[in-house]
């Protein structure tokens, strides 16, 4: 994973949107290769479905 990520070229850190226990694995994973992590939380399931009845 890691050797594909950086194909796309160099970055200081990366997002992750945790999804449970997935996640944890993940996170691990990455810690271990001194990656620097962002937890990003998941937009509002409401608040999207409002804006794009708008838009139509």
């Amino acid at each position: 994973m890691l050797t594909w990520m950086r194909s796309f070229g160099d970055w200081k850190r990366i997002g992750v949107e945790c999804t449970g226990s997935y996640c944890a694995g993940l996170l691990r994973y990455m810690q271990i290769a001194r990656v620097d992590i962002l937890e990003v939380t998941a937009p509002d399931k409401l608040y999207r479905k409002r804006r794009s009845k708008r838009a139509a």
